[in-house]
């Protein structure tokens, strides 16, 4: 019956999502919960979500965390190195990790968060990121900002995510999708 749910929601239209939002408004809980609820609906999940890095409570930085498989990589530590946003060095090396997520075929939900500041340091990432998630049967993309705009150029429906409106946001995307909440 779940992959039933899916395909039924999937025939009906492909959904491309973009959500946006100040730090701390839950961005990355509402793109993990997407994720969680397109595979309990039998949708293969592709991307990629970044998450923080922390030792007892404080920040170190963000590692990139596959979808599909919980693959990792170090995207950004707090500390001395080049290229820089704000107190992080941005990993270079996670760029070509970041571009196969995206590049892996056979997905029906893509998820990428984020395109931001961090990721545009990424020599052509935001250009990668574009043409995947266009490419995507469906796709969620989580954006910076000051990425909105751009975002909203690649034909995305853009959502504003706040604390106050986080929960209603979620149901609203869930249900776009054709989602459950789980």
């Amino acid at each position: 019956m779940k992959g039933l749910t899916f395909l039924w929601s999937y025939l009906l239209a492909c959904v491309k999502i973009a959500v946006t939002g100040p730090p701390g408004s839950g961005k990355t809980t509402l793109a993990l919960k997407v994720a969680e609820a397109a595979k309990a609906s039998g949708a293969r999940v592709g991307g990629f979500v970044t998450v923080e890095v922390r030792d007892r409570g404080v920040r170190l930085g963000f590692d990139v965390l596959s979808l599909a498989d919980g693959r990792r990589s170090s995207l950004a530590r707090a500390g001395r190195g080049e290229p820089r946003v704000g107190k992080y060095a941005v990993n270079l090396g996670s760029c070509e990790f970041m571009k196969s997520l995206l590049s892996a075929g056979g997905v029906d939900m893509l998820i990428v968060d984020e395109v931001g500041p961090m990721e545009a340091k990424c020599p052509s990432f935001v250009e990668t990121a574009r043409d995947a998630l266009v490419q995507a049967p469906n796709s969620l993309a989580v954006v910076h900002m000051r990425f909105a705009e751009v975002v909203k150029g690649w034909g995305f429906r853009l959502v504003v995510l706040s604390r106050d409106n986080r929960e209603d946001v979620l149901r609203e995307v869930l249900s776009a999708y054709g989602f459950r909440n789980v």
